[in-house]
């Protein structure tokens, strides 16, 4: 069991929004079990999953990453906006903006 910067942030994210890890688990649609050997580290994450954390908890998904604070205070304005218009969409459809944002990302791979 190896507690990383990762396995912290997701459950201190959990904890701080008063999910449990079976509503987290269902949102990601996958078994609890599997959330719990994300945040025990005893599995990783795939970026996907760390995708749709982010657009749950409204977050960077470099803050999962990172040593800086899970709020806003790292994001600019517009960041926050499409965040937050992000989350208020349907699961679905929060899904198909992650396709397309993927999709995007390979395109204008470098």
């Amino acid at each position: 069991m190896e507690t990383t910067k990762l396995t912290q942030q997701m459950k201190l994210l959990r904890k701080s929004n008063n999910y449990t890890q079976k509503y987290v688990s269902e949102y990601l649609h996958i078994t609890r079990s599997a959330y719990s050997n994300y945040e025990r580290g005893s599995r990783t994450p795939s970026y996907e999953i760390i995708s749709s954390l982010s657009v749950l908890y409204q977050i960077s998904p470099n803050t999962f990453y990172s040593d800086t604070d899970y709020q806003f205070s790292s994001y600019t304005k517009e960041d926050e906006t499409f965040l937050k218009l992000l989350h208020s969409l349907p699961r679905q459809a929060q899904e198909e903006v992650l396709d397309f944002i993927l999709f995007k990302k390979e395109r204008y791979k470098s």
